[in-house]
């Protein structure tokens, strides 16, 4: 499992990814922006590093939330 900050991946989705979808859905825009030093874990912070869910990053994880809402929620 890979740590960013001392967080695991899903608690980096649930910090900040999750608020956003859902205000999303609610009909408000919505962005999620990675900056920082090259090397410093961008990417792997959003697309993630491996099949298991435990390696999946914020994009993986939001469109699974996405398609969870729309199952359960009909939207």
């Amino acid at each position: 499992i890979k740590y960013l900050n001392g967080y695991k991946a899903i608690e980096n989705f649930d910090k900040v990814a999750k608020d956003v979808v859902d205000a999303a859905v609610d009909g408000y825009n919505g962005t999620i922006f990675a900056y920082g030093q090259t090397g410093s874990g961008k990417t792997y912070t959003m697309t993630g590093g491996g099949e298991t869910e435990d390696g999946q990053g914020i994009i993986p994880r939001t469109l699974r939330y996405i398609f969870y809402l729309a199952e359960t929620k009909g939207i």
